[in-house]
């Protein structure tokens, strides 16, 4: 047998474990679980009420950095033309 024959056998494949979100929901895929159920935490007290984050940049980037914060507090309307490709 060679040697990397060998190291071949080595290799254990696990399983992708089952993530838990909210209301005690499960799902494999994290990007699923939380466009489906929503955070782990949610409804319970500890559970954030708007995000967090720190900016560290150039005057420059945080500047742009608000603008865009500001920006996504908004709602705003789609392009009808270019949504009716996803009906």
């Amino acid at each position: 047998m060679t040697e990397t024959a060998r190291e071949i056998e080595r290799v254990l494949h696990l399983a992708e474990p089952s993530l838990r979100f909210a209301s005690g929901q499960q799902a494999y895929d994290p990007h699923d679980g939380l466009a489906m159920f929503g955070p782990f935490s949610q409804g319970q007290p500890s559970h954030p009420q708007t995000p967090a984050y720190m900016v560290i940049g150039t005057p420059q980037g945080v500047g742009a950095m608000r603008k865009w914060s500001e920006a996504m507090n908004h709602s705003y309307l789609g392009d009808r033309k270019r949504m009716d490709h996803r009906r």
